[in-house]
């Protein structure tokens, strides 16, 4: 019994038993996923990397990464699949998504959202009546 397993950037992995070759059916970009480096919480000023996991067959050939602020998407980046930058206070409440492109089709991830050290801008206050 003769088993390989071949594993590329989270997205292809291929059987050989018994002489028998089961590949991969071709599909589009799949299990897409956002690592964030160093983990939250973070600080203003701090440089974070965003990564792009996916899996698909053919392997993904573009990465894309988006941010939504206030029900818009933006593109930010294209080619890339760790997007790196300086964390600003605009940062605070915006959604990261990154895409995954093959040749059969390209879907998002779901957004994920940085985690500020120390206080939240989002705060009540409350009055009393003297």
């Amino acid at each position: 019994m003769k088993m390989t397993i071949n594993i590329l950037h989270c997205r292809t992995l291929k059987f050989t038993l018994n002489s028998l070759h089961i590949p991969n059916p071709p599909d589009s970009p799949r299990d897409i996923s956002v690592v964030i480096s160093p983990t939250d919480p973070v600080s203003v000023g701090s440089v974070v990397n965003l990564t792009c996991c996916c899996r698909g067959n053919p392997p993904t050939i573009r990465f894309i990464w988006f941010l939504a602020t206030d029900g818009r998407l933006e593109l930010i980046s294209v080619a890339t699949q760790v997007y790196g930058f300086n964390v600003s206070d605009s940062d605070r409440g915006r959604l990261f998504y990154c895409g995954c492109n093959n040749m059969l089709g390209m879907q998002l991830s779901r957004g994920v959202q940085l985690i500020f050290r120390g206080l939240s801008r989002n705060y009540c206050l409350t009055f009393y009546k003297l």
